[in-house]
């Protein structure tokens, strides 16, 4: 600690914090004064990991992005690293606040970064702090989420095959949908088989109440 010119205290030895902005195939890193893209994969996450702990990063800040910051967010818990995740209205606001107008994705990244040296202070920080999910549960999430896609894919290409009357195009929707009713079945026995080893007690329970199905 030393004492600020007018008076205040300044924290000179207050550790380094990063915003990371996440899209699909990839997420920005601010670091400090550095930016970094890195692919959002397994390499990318070791990568990004690797350079928080050179840098004996404090907290890290990132912004809910439909699911992509979901592996993200688990590799760096595992690594020990306290996460806050944000919604998108939050970080808007935030940078509102802070008279940034402009939308791209390193300025994201910075204004998350900017937002977690706010929230490394905060008396309450803990309450911000994203609490780490169990792998079990992040995996029956991921199968949950896939469910839910192959689904969405199966009702569309069901709306196709009702709009069209040419032989060809109603043979290739139904080739399409017998593939997606198999992926569906195939996720399906993956999720049964999941609950059975991890949550085979809780499952008991939810069975027992009527109205309650394999999908809920």
């Amino acid at each position: 600690m030393s004492m600020h010119p007018q008076g205040g205290v300044a924290n000179v030895d207050r550790r380094i914090n990063v915003g990371i902005d996440v899209a699909k195939q990839h997420f920005d890193v601010s670091l400090d004064t550095s930016m970094r893209r890195l692919g959002n994969d397994t390499a990318g996450h070791d990568e990004v990991i690797a350079m928080c702990r050179q840098a004996d990063v404090d907290l890290v800040v990132l912004e809910a992005s439909g699911g992509y910051e979901r592996a993200l967010v688990l590799a760096l818990q595992e690594a020990g690293f306290s996460v806050v995740r944000i919604n998108p209205r939050q970080a808007r606001d935030f940078a509102k606040s802070m008279g940034v107008l402009a939308k791209t994705d390193q300025v994201d990244a910075r204004v998350l970064r900017d937002f977690a040296n706010v929230l490394a202070v905060h008396p309450d920080r803990a309450a911000y702090i994203t609490a780490p999910q169990e792998p079990q549960r992040a995996e029956l999430a991921a199968l949950v989420a896939r469910r839910r896609q192959l689904v969405d894919m199966r009702v569309a290409e069901a709306n196709r095959l009702q709009q069209t009357t040419l032989p060809k195009a109603v043979r290739s929707i139904q080739q399409v949908l017998r593939l997606l009713d198999r992926q569906i079945e195939m996720v399906d026995k993956d999720t049964d088989d999941h609950l059975d080893r991890h949550f085979k007690q809780q499952r008991t329970l939810l069975d027992s109440v009527k109205g309650v199905g394999p999908v809920t």
